[in-house]
């Protein structure tokens, strides 16, 4: 049976979708068949994505008072409100959100097409450019720079931001982010020799010893204060079975944050030209780690300790992301060096209600570093 494309009307658009999404999505189809169904498919891989965090925040809520809080300078980007629980059927109302956000989508892309008719008629009779606003770029000495104000979205320095630059110790973040979301973080994890053994032993590390059962929760310590690889290796292996099936979710998570300068083919550092990142996704990527509270509450320590027991040996990590730099409300959430031997840097700072967050690669030296990075927060905190 052959179908036909029509004309989208706001007054039935949800029958017209309906319509549609009973056709197969064959290779017969009509191009607004096979849009239909792809904005379905984004539709719930967003509806699982929220549900995720949803039962995240609700764990977080409903714990008891002597779990640890997140650092105050990030709380505000949890503040959202919690909405009722619906009584409605899971199938009545996962239908229902799927037709209302095609709806939307639909709907957008029509006045989004009325707006582009309208921009060129007023175009063609005014003959005047719409100005583009400019960001500041201080004088700097990276290769890359990203800045944004946190509280609000506004990118404040963007100088190569969407350059695509080597990933360093910056797969850490991406790691404790898919564990966060993906994982029970009191499961135990068995430290296995064939685990370490898959770690270059040129990285930073935990120096976890087989045969330790650790809380995966004790784990994400490990690898973001130290950057330790071989904690890496294990919370990979604790949540997907092996590396390969861990970076794949890796992968999955940056196209759902919609990072598309960012691609992984290891679980660790490398210079190999299908694992890069840019400064603009990893201050966006930090900016959602951020929300998850227990990488907030993390990050922000300087130390962490677990005591040995019968199961586990004793660990001490300290935090290995500090600078020497007196900057009120400066926290440096990583830092480090590429193959040859340039900075980078992560970093948030918090005044007066608003929150920073930036991101800078390839300095020569730390002291530049630390220098480009006052610069780079006077001009947002002046702004």
């Amino acid at each position: 049976m052959k179908h036909r494309d029509e004309q989208f009307s706001p007054e039935i658009i949800e029958e017209q979708i309906e319509r549609h999404l009973r056709i197969p999505d064959s290779p017969s189809a009509t191009p607004d068949t096979h849009l239909i169904h792809a904005l379905q498919h984004i539709a719930r891989d967003d509806a699982r994505r929220l549900e995720r965090i949803r039962e995240r925040l609700s764990e977080q809520y409903t714990c008891n008072d002597t779990k640890p809080q997140p650092d105050s300078r990030h709380l505000r980007l949890l503040s959202r409100p919690q909405q009722a629980d619906q009584r409605l059927n899971k199938k009545q109302q996962g239908k229902q959100y799927l037709i209302k956000v095609l709806s939307g989508l639909v709907a957008a892309l029509l006045i989004g097409s009325m707006l582009t008719i309208f921009q060129w008629q007023h175009q063609i009779t005014s003959h005047q450019k719409t100005p583009v606003p400019s960001k500041t770029t201080p004088n700097l000495h990276g290769t890359a720079a990203f800045l944004m104000n946190a509280t609000t979205g506004k990118v404040l320095v963007d100088f190569n931001g969407q350059a695509r630059l080597p990933l360093a110790n910056l797969t850490t973040i991406m790691t404790a982010v898919v564990a966060i979301e993906n994982a029970n973080l009191d499961q135990s994890v068995t430290i296995e020799q064939a685990t370490l053994n898959e770690v270059p032993q040129s990285l930073p590390m935990a120096l976890l010893q087989p045969g330790d059962q650790i809380p995966l929760r004790e784990l994400l310590y490990g690898l973001l204060l130290p950057s330790g690889s071989d904690a890496a290796a294990a919370i990979a292996h604790a949540v997907a079975g092996n590396t390969q099936s861990f970076v794949a979710m890796m992968n999955e998570e940056a196209r759902q944050l919609q990072l598309n300068n960012t691609h992984f083919s290891s679980l660790f550092p490398s210079a190999a030209q299908d694992q890069y990142t840019s400064a603009a996704d990893v201050t966006y990527l930090t900016r959602y780690a951020l929300q998850l509270s227990d990488f907030s509450q993390i990050i922000s320590v300087q130390q962490h300790q677990i005591s040995a027991t019968a199961h586990n040996h004793s660990y001490v990590w300290e935090n290995s992301h500090t600078m020497r730099l007196d900057y009120p409300g400066l926290n440096v959430l990583q830092k480090g060096h590429d193959e040859q031997k340039r900075n980078y840097i992560t970093f948030s700072a918090d005044r007066d209600g608003t929150l920073l967050l930036g991101t800078e690669f390839g300095v020569p030296s730390e002291e530049i570093l630390t220098s480009d990075m006052t610069r780079l927060l006077d001009l947002g905190f002046a702004g």
